[in-house]
């Protein structure tokens, strides 16, 4: 069973600073590539027009249950 001591004593080493770089820097590319990877077919006004009535609607909802909890105060 390992200890907590053994584990921080463990970052010491200068190859734990090897893997983490290592391991940030393929979860970077590994981001990028999947971002490479989408397709860009949608229409950026209408995905402008269906996020901001999601946003309305979003904000009407907690604006209204804002209201209901004046009392509470």
């Amino acid at each position: 069973m390992l200890r907590i001591s053994n584990l921080m004593s463990s970052r010491l080493i200068p190859l734990w600073l090897v893997f983490m770089i290592a391991t940030v820097i393929s979860a970077y590319l590994s981001m990028i590539i999947s971002a490479d990877h989408e397709s860009n077919n949608i229409n950026p006004q209408k995905s402008l027009n269906v996020l901001l009535i999601v946003l309305v609607l979003i904000s009407t909802v907690v604006g209204f249950f804002v209201t209901l909890t004046d009392d509470l105060i």
